[in-house]
């Protein structure tokens, strides 16, 4: 894939940690788009898992973030 988009209503660091650390770094997207709107319900940042694996945010709305390697 080239990018996943990842929308669980809450959940996204639920869904992305383990796909981050169980994914070989050469097979994962080229780029993530996350669901914001719902980061307090977070138990870990999404956006510090994505930057330790190497993304960097390129876009911002009120609602989503999309991150690329």
């Amino acid at each position: 894939a080239d990018v996943v988009k990842i929308d669980v209503e809450g959940h996204e660091d639920r869904v992305l940690a383990p796909f981050l650390a169980k994914t070989p770094k050469g097979d994962l997207p080229a780029a993530i788009l996350v669901e914001t709107t719902v980061a307090g319900l977070w138990r870990q940042d999404c956006r510090d898992l994505l930057a330790r694996a190497g993304y960097r945010s390129v876009l911002e709305t009120p609602d989503n973030a999309l991150y690329a390697r």
